[in-house]
């Protein structure tokens, strides 16, 4: 929900985050923050309206009595007039962009009119709402606030997503004339500062403010800071409340300490601030939680999916960041070494025009922004001029899934028919111990996988080629570079929490890639590699939690080129 009214009056369960907002009128009057889709921006800022906004100050003790600012209110509570602007409702088709922007901008200044014409002096509203320009109507407003002696709040959400529609589906060019020069959005951007007394935007990535202010001379970008790393999502606390909570009103029936672990694996970890580390400065994305917690609550028993489809991104703008086609890319084998390896070491950039995406540190600092990598640490500074390197890894199995479906849907197209069988040999694999066809079902899709040919990186790139298949079975959770007796197994599948009892086999499958030219022996070196490595692997007292007394299989696959030359199974027993 995003009405913080009908949030408190209605008696929703609500996260209390009004403790940022004493934070946030220290950091800077213009403030610019981004985090990823389903964060609870709206509901944040909607929040915010009804604290500073001077025609609801009958109603603070009714909004705000019981939250952290009802008994700590600042002193610029309720002494604003706030023009509220969402640019998802502007329309970016074609040749209507200007019109759709210029229409939206002035119907919202004609509302703003009309809310506060008692402060303004009469003809105010017919005024403004004759005027035949949306420049011209902020300049009116401006001049008219600082005669009266009124303070502006404007408050700006969804800030790129008109933008970005632009750049994904009609194109750079458009893009370009509409963020650059005399551009509509950017002509618009030029009026605010000077009109506004405070401004607080917020969007899911920081290109389109590169491009419209030449560097954000506009607004002061506090997304990274650690002061504001929790200020949307849920802390493991607030999580842990409110599975408390509805468990003591009998709503949920799950005992917490089987709930709690299965949301953290799938929802917590992320991290937006390089200094916010450690377990107690994650936080969790509030729509894949309220997910989870709504099939407890609605039917008694947890999704049989945790993946929440609401958080899904949409596959063809993902096609368009990695700009990935049939001849490969640079960005597509980042990609594919990203989802085998989890992780990756590049610099964060904090702003970059959207004509930059394509550079490696921006690509990947793009994801994070988007909620798909999350910081998890710190590589080490080499010169003392040079930027700390960042290590982002996948933040949690939801956003994994993403990855592994991404890459499937890229490559492979099924038929009804393939799907059934597919979901039989895991089937199979699972409770029968036979895994033969399924790898191979597997690695024959990806030998006929046109577009790998060119993006392959050796037995990364087959691995997370693996792992897109292997990720989303109902039995399994798939496990890579798992520490394991001082190495790293390359994939363990061990059965999902609450189907243990019901797997009765689990796998250790130990990857190598040797060249088509390769002879013998360099297909005798990897084959001992292999054995050497699983042997150390079964030595670990962990693997009788992780298989929890499944049968484990050892696995030894080679890859000569794109065919397969060893797919068997030893004995360490």
């Amino acid at each position: 929900m995003s009405s913080f009214r009908e949030v408190i009056l209605s008696d929703r369960y609500y996260v209390d985050k009004t403790m940022f907002i004493p934070e946030l009128e220290k950091a800077s009057n213009f403030l610019f923050l981004v985090r990823p889709r389903r964060f609870g921006k709206s509901l944040f800022l909607d929040m915010l309206s009804f604290y500073y906004d001077v025609l609801k100050k009958d109603q603070f003790e009714t909004l705000f009595g019981n939250l952290f600012i009802g008994s700590n209110p600042t002193e610029l509570r309720n002494s604003f007039q706030i023009l509220k602007l969402d640019f998802s409702q502007v329309s970016n088709n074609g040749e209507g962009i200007e019109n759709n922007l210029e229409k939206y901008v002035s119907d919202r200044l004609d509302r703003f009119a009309l809310r506060y014409q008692a402060f303004y002096p009469e003809g105010f509203l017919k005024t403004m709402t004759e005027m035949d320009s949306s420049s011209r109507k902020i300049n009116f407003l401006r001049d008219s606030a600082n005669d009266c002696g009124h303070n502006l709040y404007l408050i700006v959400d969804e800030y790129d997503n008109f933008t970005n529609e632009i750049l994904n589906s009609v194109g750079r060019e458009r893009y370009q004339q509409t963020t650059h020069d005399q551009g509509c959005y950017r002509n618009l951007f030029k009026t605010f500062k000077p009109t506004f007394n405070r401004i607080l935007m917020m969007g899911i990535s920081p290109v389109t403010m590169d491009d419209l202010t030449s560097g954000f001379n506009i607004a002061t970008n506090i997304s990274l800071r650690r002061t504001f790393n929790s200020i949307l999502g849920f802390s493991e606390d607030d999580v842990a409340e409110m599975v408390r909570y509805y468990t003591g009103m009998g709503q949920i029936t799950q005992n917490a300490e089987e709930i709690l672990p299965i949301m953290r694996e799938w929802y917590n970890n992320y991290r937006f601030s390089p200094s916010a580390e450690g377990h107690c400065n994650s936080v969790y994305n509030p729509d894949m939680v309220l997910y989870y917690l709504g099939y407890l609550i609605s039917d008694g028993e947890k999704p049989s999916n945790p993946e929440d489809p609401n958080t899904k991104m949409d596959y063809s703008k993902i096609s368009q960041l990695v700009q990935l086609d049939n001849h490969g890319s640079s960005n597509g084998e980042k990609l594919m070494r990203l989802v085998a390896d989890e992780s990756v070491k590049c610099t964060l950039i904090e702003h970059f025009p959207a004509e930059k995406i394509a550079d490696s540190d921006n690509f990947f600092s793009l994801l994070f922004y988007y909620g798909l990598l999350t910081i998890s640490g710190h590589g080490p500074v080499l010169a003392p001029d040079e930027q700390p390197r960042i290590i982002f890894s996948i933040p949690n199995r939801n956003t994994r899934q993403q990855y592994y479906t991404y890459i499937r849907r890229y490559f492979d197209t099924f038929n009804s028919e393939e799907v059934d069988r597919i979901k039989e040999m895991f089937h199979k694999m699972a409770f029968s111990g036979e895994w033969n066809a399924v790898l191979r079902y597997i690695l024959s899709r990806f030998s006929n996988s046109s577009g790998l040919h060119d993006l392959i990186g050796g037995e990364r790139s087959l691995q997370a080629y693996i792992k897109g298949f292997l990720g989303v079975n109902s039995y399994y959770l798939t496990q890579t570079e798992l520490e394991l007796s001082h190495g790293f197994c390359d994939i363990l599948l061990m059965p999902k929490k609450g189907l243990e009892e019901f797997v009765k086999h689990s796998y250790i499958i130990e990857t190598k890639m040797i060249k088509t030219s390769s002879g013998e022996t360099e297909r005798k070196r990897a084959y001992t590699e292999a054995i050497e490595e699983l042997s150390k692997y079964a030595t670990d007292p962990k693997l009788q939690y992780y298989t929890n007394g499944s049968k484990l299989h050892f696995i030894i696959l080679i890859m000569k080129g794109f065919s397969i030359d060893s797919l068997e199974e030893i004995s360490l027993s």
